[in-house]
Parts: structure tokens; C-alpha cells; sequence
């Protein structure tokens, strides 16, 4: 491949990752803020996002097997992209909770949940056509593109209506489209499409994937690691109201912690090479709880920044490492599907127990203890992990013996 080439093929992949998470930062950062400011309870948003989540199990497997059916995740990703833009803005018209219930999942979830994971899979497969490229170097695009889109966005819902986000987010939606259909590469290995044409539901990703004893394990402590992501996410606008933020706060906790993923994506590659992803995985889920048990202190409004930016090192090294880890699992047919089952399963599953818990527990006892629950809850995730990293090398080791 001439380099011409390469960097044409890059530039798209950078420009698809820059619409992507600019879209990403209008709708996903802001819409609890939104409902926030609707007036709904903890409670009420727990349960919007619990039915989230449920959509989110049911359809993410789905997306990705259809993406290994049609041999092309460009042409199901496009297509979401291009129905987001229209059904997002409708959120504005929506007044009373049963509205929001309804549509929210059913019509912006049932397309928004697949999006990044089937971002993540194409962009995997198709760097590894262009040489020296890694996900990190490309990814980080995305990052640096969400730290300006949401500090902006703080910014005009506080001089205008938040309403304004939404549209902003259609725009972005889709260039993102466009972009896509414009990248030849299908993002899913070059295998025979008749190895193919005889796949049925119950092949993918049950019969493969669940026999394999560290993709697993690793699905499974993910999902216990997730399960208070809802804190960090859906309801981290209540705990920046609680110390007396504003949605400019806000927006700068999200700029932070964008901020600080920037050094990780972009040292994705070399990272990856001198350590093992398992103990990258491990690192981030350390980060992860440590930034729980921080925000359970009543600590000063300023310090909430430095804080979150702990947030971000690792959700960033989480993402480079699980998506590595994934593809090196998974079989060369399944690609796709081991990677939207797998977020299915520590991001949708989890979402069911971690937004209702969240919600309720917020408005019985406050913040402070959701924040305290959830802490407690990664910690056993990373002592899991490590228990069965241990268990998978002596079973490795004795196979070997």
C-alpha cells in the first residue's frame, strides 16, 4: 500500500473518529442533565436508563452479528448514524416521563447502543492494513475532539437552552454518515464471504466465544466493574449539582477527563507492547475505583477536576486494553460480535443492576453513600480479575505440562 494511500485511509478513520465523539459529546454527556432539569427524581432517570440498558443486551449482539452476516460493519454503522440524526433532535418535543421512557430506548438507544463498539471493531480491523498505525493513535482524535465539543456545549446551555445540543448533535451525526460511506473498507477481516453464508444466530456468539475461559472471565469482571459506571456517567451531573456546579463545571469535569486520555491513546501502541494487556486491564480498573472512593469524601469543588481527570486514565487505558484483549480472543469470523456481545454484557447488563441501585439509592440516602456502594463494588471487580488472571496462567501452564 503506497503511503498516498495510507494517509487517505487514516484521515478517514481520524475524521470518522472527530464527528463521532463531537455527536457523542452532545447527546451521551447531556441528556441526564437534560432529564435532570426536566425535573425527574433520581429514581425516574435510574429506570429510563435500567430500559437502556435492557435494549442495549437485546440489540448489541444483534447489531454485531448482522455486521459479520453482511461482512461489513460500514454499512450498519452509517445507517445508525444516519437515523441518530433524525431521531435525536426529537428528544426537545418530549414533556412528560412516559415520553421520555418511551423514547429514549426504543428509538435513540435501539440505535445509539452499538455505535461505539462497532466504531472500535472497524477502526481494529482496518488499521491493520496501514502499518505503524495503532487504535490508540487514532482514537485519541476522538478524544481531543470531545474535550472541545463538550466544554462548548457547557458553555451555550448556559447562555441559551440545553435544547440546542441535541441539534448540534444531529449535525455532527451526519457528517459522521457521510464520512463513513466514503471509507471503502468494510471493517471486518478478509475472510472467503462463503465461510460465512451458512452463519445462523445460535453460532454467535454462544458457541465460540463462552467456551473460551479468559474472554469469559474477563466479560464477566467488566460487567462487576461496570455496574457503577452509572455514577461516573448518568448521574455524575447530580453530584457536580450537590458541591454547587453548574453546567459549565460540568462541561470542564468532562474536558478534564478527556484531557487526560489524550498521553494514554496516544502511547496506546508502545503501552501495549511492554505490558501485558491483562495488567493493563488491571491498572484501569484500579483507576477506576480509586476515582469512586474519592468523590465519596465531601471534597471542595475545585478538587473535583483533578479527580475526574483520574477517571479518564482509566477509562482510556480500559478501552485500548479490552478492545486488544477482545480481538485477540475472538475468532476471525466473530470479530464483530465478540465485541458488541462483550460491551452488551458490562455495559448493558451492568447498566440494569447500576442505574436502578444508583437511582434509588441516591434518593433514599443520598450521593455520598451511591458514590461509597460503587466504590466497593470495583474494588471487588479488580481482586476478581486478578484472582482469575492468576487461575487462566496455572491452567495454561498445566495444559502445557
Amino acid at each position: 500500500m503506497r503511503k498516498a494511500q495510507i494517509r487517505d485511509i487514516v484521515g478517514k478513520y481520524i475524521n470518522l473518529n472527530l464527528t463521532h465523539f463531537s455527536a457523542m459529546a452532545c447527546y451521551f454527556t447531556y441528556i441526564t442533565a437534560f432529564m435532570v432539569k426536566r425535573g425527574f427524581s433520581s429514581t425516574q432517570i435510574g429506570i429510563i436508563m435500567t430500559v437502556n440498558s435492557i435494549i442495549s443486551i437485546l440489540m448489541q449482539p444483534f447489531w454485531g452479528f448482522l455486521c459479520d452476516r453482511l461482512h461489513s460493519v460500514r454499512k450498519v454503522y452509517a445507517g445508525l448514524m444516519m437515523v441518530l440524526s433524525i431521531t435525536v433532535p426529537c428528544v426537545t418535543m418530549l414533556r412528560g416521563y412516559g415520553s421520555f421512557l418511551l423514547w429514549i430506548p426504543c428509538l435513540i438507544t435501539l440505535f445509539y447502543c452499538p455505535a461505539s463498539p462497532l466504531l472500535d471493531s472497524w477502526i481494529t480491523q482496518g488499521i491493520k492494513k496501514t502499518p505503524a498505525k495503532s487504535y490508540g493513535s487514532i482514537r485519541l482524535w476522538g478524544t481531543i475532539s470531545y474535550l472541545i465539543v463538550v466544554s462548548a456545549m457547557g458553555r451555550i446551555s448556559d447562555i441559551f437552552r440545553m435544547e440546542i445540543i441535541f441539534f448540534c448533535f444531529s449535525g455532527f451525526a451526519l457528517m459522521n454518515s457521510l464520512i463513513s460511506l466514503s471509507i471503502r473498507d468494510e471493517g471486518v477481516p478478509d475472510i472467503k464471504p462463503e465461510n460465512n453464508k451458512n452463519t445462523r444466530l445460535k453460532d454467535i456468539p454462544v458457541g465460540k466465544l463462552l467456551k473460551n475461559y479468559n474472554y469469559i472471565s474477563f466479560v464477566l469482571c467488566a460487567f462487576l466493574l461496570q455496574i457503577p459506571t452509572a455514577l461516573r456517567h448518568n448521574f455524575l451531573p447530580q453530584r457536580v449539582y450537590y458541591i454547587g456546579g453548574s453546567d459549565t463545571l460540568y462541561g470542564l469535569l468532562i474536558s478534564a477527563s478527556a484531557v487526560s486520555e489524550i498521553p494514554v491513546f496516544f502511547f496506546s501502541s508502545k503501552l501495549i507492547m511492554k505490558y501485558k494487556t491483562e495488567r493493563i486491564l488491571i491498572f484501569s480498573m484500579i483507576a477506576y475505583f480509586l476515582h469512586l472512593c474519592i468523590l465519596t469524601f465531601n471534597i471542595p469543588v475545585w478538587s473535583i477536576i483533578p479527580v475526574q481527570m483520574l477517571q479518564g486514565i482509566g477509562y482510556s487505558a480500559f478501552v485500548v486494553s479490552s478492545i486488544s484483549y477482545i480481538d485477540s480472543l475472538s475468532p476471525v469470523d466473530l470479530k464483530t460480535s465478540a465485541m458488541t456481545f462483550a460491551a452488551a454484557v458490562y455495559s448493558g447488563a451492568s447498566g440494569i443492576i447500576g442505574n436502578l441501585l444508583a437511582g434509588y439509592i441516591i434518593d433514599s440516602t443520598g450521593i455520598i453513600n451511591a458514590f461509597r456502594y460503587g466504590s466497593i463494588i470495583s474494588g471487588l471487580a479488580v481482586l476478581l480479575f486478578f484472582f482469575l488472571c492468576y487461575k487462566g496462567r496455572n491452567k495454561s501452564l498445566k495444559a502445557i505440562n
